[in-house]
């Protein structure tokens, strides 16, 4: 029996990050060295975008990274630049802005590392964002995918060689840490105390 409908809500993550600690603290590691970028892929279901989440989180946190975050499906390259200032700065610019005047106004914004993640980015490679973003000295990207191969396949050559050290997989769950998860479900207010 659902006792919480907020867990169904879309921007809704539970406050624990189950059988994840690996590829939080690699990706961790690889953001805090430096302006590494990272495509980070899987299935829908395992848990990339709370991993982002709470990556984020900590890099604020622990090591005073700034970060922004794009929902990038369908995103055109403008909107993508738009929604990264609006995180780094705290106001978005006019949708009328040219893209060359917001690649220099992020340009002029980034001083110190940032890590910008690129949620649903499957189709970004039609775009010029990403090429836009690698041009930024301090700014790591984690773009956010899932399927690398496709994804590679598809991108132009600089992208390829952008996560040529960089790629992540996020394995789907095995059996015992899905089991795990249900019982977890109960806290989280999915199930009814006396469900079974």
């Amino acid at each position: 029996m659902l006792q919480r409908e907020e867990v169904f809500q879309q921007d809704w993550a539970p406050n624990q990050l189950l059988h994840r600690d690996r590829e939080q603290e690699t990706l961790l590691q690889v953001l805090g060295k430096r302006s590494n970028h990272v495509l980070l892929h899987g299935p829908s279901g395992v848990g990339k975008t709370v991993l982002v989440e709470r990556v984020r989180e900590r890099l604020a946190a622990e090591q005073g990274i700034e970060t922004a975050y794009v929902e990038s499906m369908d995103a055109p390259t403008a909107t993508v630049l738009r929604s990264v200032l609006r995180d780094l700065s705290g106001s978005t610019p006019p949708a009328n802005t040219p893209q060359e005047d917001l690649s220099l106004q992020l340009y002029e914004r980034v001083n110190g590392p940032v890590a910008v993640f690129l949620d649903e980015a499957d189709d970004l490679h039609e775009t010029t964002a990403l090429e836009r973003l690698f041009d930024v000295e301090g700014l790591a990207v984690v773009t956010v995918v899932h399927d690398a191969d496709e994804f590679l396949a598809a991108a132009a050559d600089r992208t390829r060689e952008q996560f040529h050290t960089g790629v992540m997989h996020v394995p789907k769950f095995g059996s015992e840490e899905l089991a795990e998860y249900a019982i977890e479900c109960r806290g989280w207010g999915w199930l009814g105390r006396d469900s079974r």
